[in-house]
């Protein structure tokens, strides 16, 4: 789909961008790679990516993520954090896009097909389809339009990160906690893994 075509049917064209250039300081190895459960984090996070054609990576160490053999960019500005992902993400794709952590071992693919089919449906109204759960929005396993480009360049100038304010800018369609319970009750999909603690709690879990 060219540039064009994009215009005309937003929400039709949409790759899913895993981000794994953050500054990973909590965890003493890179977390995309650490184990959990016999398989790699960035592992898991692609399976349950899956159902998209074009999956990404955002990333500042390419070296450690080439055996995955997908697409890999690096952010474009020194200001690190998602919205700078996000950014680095939407400057090299025409489309839109849905984004996930590289640390997150739990997500529910059934969850992935909901918020593809929420994108597709709604993008060409709103700016980001968000999921709610524990009351608060989770923008890290969320769907965001081409169109929010300058916005997220005018906060980066500004060095501005927080996600929930950056939601509160633009038009956001949040989807409501009830709907991803009755996918995901425990909200298992929405873990990430900071630190080892984080890991051996979420491998209790399951």
């Amino acid at each position: 789909m060219n540039r064009e075509e994009w215009i005309i049917h937003p929400g039709l064209n949409i790759t899913a961008v895993i981000l794994a250039g953050g500054s990973n300081r909590r965890y003493p190895t890179l977390k995309g790679l650490v184990e959990f459960r016999g398989r790699r984090l960035i592992e898991r996070v692609i399976d349950a990516l899956g159902i998209f054609e074009d999956i990404i990576i955002i990333t500042n160490r390419p070296e450690a993520y080439f055996y995955l053999g997908l697409p890999m960019y690096g952010d474009v500005v020194d200001f690190r954090c998602p919205l700078s992902g996000i950014y680095t993400a939407l400057l090299n794709i025409n489309g839109d896009i849905l984004v996930s952590a590289c640390d997150m071992p739990l997500i529910n693919r059934s969850l992935v097909e909901m918020l593809r089919k929420e994108a597709v449906e709604r993008l060409s109204r709103f700016d980001a389809i968000v999921p709610i759960f524990n009351g608060k929005p989770q923008p890290l396993l969320s769907a965001y339009s081409r169109r929010i480009l300058p916005a997220v360049e005018e906060w980066l100038r500004l060095k501005r990160c927080n996600m929930g304010g950056f939601l509160k800018e633009i038009k956001t369609y949040y989807l409501k906690e009830e709907l991803i319970r009755e996918i995901d009750p425990k909200g298992l999909s929405f873990i990430n893994i900071n630190t080892p603690e984080d890991k051996e709690m979420a491998e209790g879990i399951i």
